[in-house]
């Protein structure tokens, strides 16, 4: 599992400290009733903050609990509770959002990174999992803070920006450049069933690769174990069996959970690592 700088993480379970494996692993079978806690306590000089994030990619700061449990308040800790669904065939499992934790880690020089902290389950198996879904670069110019990435479509979220205009509001700006470039995105090429692995959702078990044929959506259950957990990495080459019409998976009997549906017109099957990222 890959560490949050000055961030650290716990997961208990009925109130019982979890042991954490380094690939994430933390049991192999939970039931409907327990309840299961993810805490990041942001350590002292650490600027972290807990999000909230919605449908509509509204963004609100989560409730500091470290005020409430620390009489000297030192850092912050924020904290979820998950609970745990079976499955129709009884299998325990999360279902996302509610299984996911996310936070925004801001440094005096401008750089921005949202992490999630997630439990998901495979076939039983239970994972921790963290995953660095953004790292972009602010800037101050004309008494104000900008943000080029989340500024220009499609990544536009102006929800976001309002959130940052606070967070180094708090940071400081005097660290932060005028002006600075987007890294031109990198060149690649693929043949035959080669695949090339754009991103992946480790709280949402499921990723895009980039084909021949275009843009096809790929799921955990296509994917190896490595050695536990199966999962791809963005900037790996990968080699599929075939490209399908996506399968729509309905929740199981008696889920809050959607319907998944997915805009994607391919799914990669089969998926196996070729080259890793390069």
């Amino acid at each position: 599992m890959e560490q949050i700088p000055g961030v650290r993480i716990q997961f208990f379970v009925d109130g019982e400290d979890v042991l954490v494996d380094e690939d994430g692993y933390v049991g192999r079978v939970y039931l409907p009733g327990q309840r299961a806690i993810i805490e990041a306590k942001v350590q002292v000089g650490s600027h972290g903050y807990g999000l909230s994030i919605d449908g509509n990619k509204n963004v609100v700061f989560k409730r500091d609990w470290l005020s409430y449990e620390d009489e000297e308040g030192k850092g912050r800790l924020f904290k979820i509770t998950v609970p745990f669904k079976t499955s129709n065939l009884g299998v325990p499992h999360t279902e996302y959002p509610a299984n996911t934790l996310r936070m925004l880690e801001a440094y005096r020089d401008g750089r921005v990174q949202i992490w999630t902290i997630s439990l998901v389950s495979q076939e039983g198996d239970f994972f921790l999992v963290t995953h660095k879904q953004y790292e972009v670069r602010c800037c101050y110019r004309m008494g104000a803070v900008y943000c080029p990435y989340f500024e220009t479509p499609p990544h536009s979220w102006p929800q976001l920006i309002g959130v940052l205009q606070s967070v180094f509001a708090d940071v400081g700006v005097d660290g932060l450049p005028s002006r600075f470039s987007i890294p031109e995105t990198e060149k690649f090429y693929l043949e035959g069933h080669q695949g090339r692995v754009m991103f992946w959702s480790p709280e949402q078990q499921w990723g895009m690769v980039q084909t021949t044929e275009g843009t096809a959506r790929v799921h955990w259950t296509q994917v190896p174990r490595r050695p536990r957990r199966a999962f791809l990495v963005p900037g790996e080459t990968v080699l599929y069996t075939e490209l399908r019409t996506p399968l729509h998976q309905k929740p199981p009997a008696g889920s809050a959970a959607k319907e998944r549906r997915t805009s994607f017109q391919k799914e990669a099957v089969g998926v196996r690592l070729l080259h890793g990222k390069q």
